[in-house]
């Protein structure tokens, strides 16, 4: 104080001292934000004004989530714990950050972070406020970092649902996140920037928004598969709802349909066909095969672990052979694979003996098609009626005189009329002139 005896008295907590606040003799040890103000007495002369210094020091916090728990404001807050670059695009200088507990999007649009980080880098200590950018949470510096504490950490993705992303969003936000078994629902032809897709899972029933929000992101204006597959990117959200925003092409797996290779055969008992082809080198999303004698559908085979079939009592003559595979139990398949050309001599020993048979349909739930095979004993008229569950005829598939051997149909979820059913349980009535069976099958949507 310039006034010689004068006492200063103080306080810390905002309000006006007077003269029974305490009065300074020593330094005041101040670790958090805090308002210090300050008058001068002296007997015989009036109090000096009040000074008023605000120390803005921040709030320590050890991890993302902790970070995450506090309203946006200026308060100033210090990331004591190491997070993860996921993240970062030139567009107000942002990038995403994460650790065990969860993650959050920094937003240095004032470009105070003046070191440069790269993917992977860990980085700790950095300093800033809470705030909300286009109802995301945000934490926006107010100091310069430090140098990265570690490089090159493994990003590991959170495998989610898509029922649990939208119900827990909030849980997930700027966490690199995957949706396994997904596919586009989208008639557009390539990817445009700032556009949603909606991304389902494989029988529709589920989906969210991905969104094209990266500016920088390399799968602009690439084609967009139909194909299922594998969806990464980031938990992303703006004042129209939550999304996933890939973060480069690498983040967009969809599946190539494989064929089956290594198609052999073995010709036993005169007239039997054993086939076998070589495991898939990759299985995923594979539900099985179909097996095609001379280029219509002879069987399915619902285990993908088998790799072999028998067709058993061939006709005389030389037949063709090829097997695709099976995805996501038949909303997808694969071109055929190698075909083989088999001769079975004809003889009285392996004259087939045909007997009426409702095989079945596969795949068994499907959507959108199904495949209806069955055999007839003698020739003559066959129907083939699809019922709901109501007794109601919804769909003639076959009437017509049909030859004596295997057949097959498909049905494609429409009524007689083109429209298309809804999802639920449908039975499908063979009838001959000595044979009638009815089977049960269930379309999901």
């Amino acid at each position: 104080c310039a006034t010689a005896g004068a006492a200063i008295h103080y306080t810390t907590d905002g309000s006006t001292p007077s003269e029974v606040s305490p009065i300074y003799t020593a330094p005041i040890a101040i670790d958090a934000t805090t308002t210090l103000k300050a008058i001068a007495y002296l007997v015989d002369f009036p109090p000096s004004v009040v000074n008023t210094a605000i120390y803005n020091l921040p709030v320590t916090v050890a991890n993302i989530a902790a970070l995450r728990a506090n309203e946006p404001g200026t308060t100033i807050y210090r990331l004591t714990g190491e997070a993860v670059l996921t993240f970062k695009q030139a567009y107000r200088n942002q990038k995403f950050i994460q650790d065990a507990t969860g993650a959050i999007m920094i937003d240095d649009f004032s470009n105070i972070l003046a070191t440069t980080y790269n993917v992977g880098d860990g980085i700790t200590g950095i300093s800033g406020t809470i705030a909300t950018y286009g109802g995301m949470l945000e934490f926006v510096p107010t100091a310069a970092g430090a140098a990265p504490t570690s490089t090159n950490n493994v990003i590991t993705p959170l495998v989610v649902s898509l029922d649990t992303y939208e119900a827990n969003f909030e849980n997930y936000e700027s966490r690199v996140v995957c949706f396994n078994d997904v596919r586009f629902q989208t008639a557009e032809d390539t990817f445009v920037i700032n556009t949603s897709y909606p991304v389902s899972n494989i029988v529709g029933s589920l989906s969210v928004n991905m969104r094209t929000a990266f500016y920088d992101a390399n799968y602009i204006g690439n084609p967009i598969s139909q194909n299922p597959g594998i969806i990464c990117g980031i938990a992303y959200s703006t004042t129209a709802g939550s999304f996933i925003v890939p973060r480069n092409a690498l983040d967009i797996q969809t599946i190539t349909y494989v064929a089956p290779a290594g198609l052999t055969y073995a010709v036993e008992n005169n007239n039997q066909v054993v086939l076998t082809w070589s495991p898939m080198a990759s299985t995923v999303g594979v539900t099985g095969f179909k097996v095609y004698r001379d280029s219509s559908l002879l069987a399915a085979v619902s285990n993908p672990g088998t790799l072999t079939y028998t067709d058993a009592s061939v006709p005389g003559g030389n037949h063709s052979y090829y097997i695709t595979a099976v995805y996501y139990n038949g909303y997808g398949e694969s071109a055929p694979g190698n075909t083989v050309t088999v001769l079975i001599t004809a003889n009285e020993d392996n004259l087939i003996v045909w007997t009426n048979a409702l095989n079945g349909n596969y795949p068994n739930p499907f959507n959108p098609t199904t495949t209806i095979s069955y055999s007839i004993k003698a020739a003559g008229n066959v129907r083939l009626d699809i019922f709901n569950v109501r007794g109601q005829l919804v769909r003639s598939l076959v009437n017509a005189d049909q030859t004596s051997g295997q057949h097959s149909v498909v049905w494609n979820g429409m009524d007689d009329n083109s429209n298309a059913v809804s999802s639920g349980v449908y039975y499908y009535r063979m009838t001959t002139k000595d044979y009638t069976k009815t089977s049960k099958m269930l379309m999901i949507k």
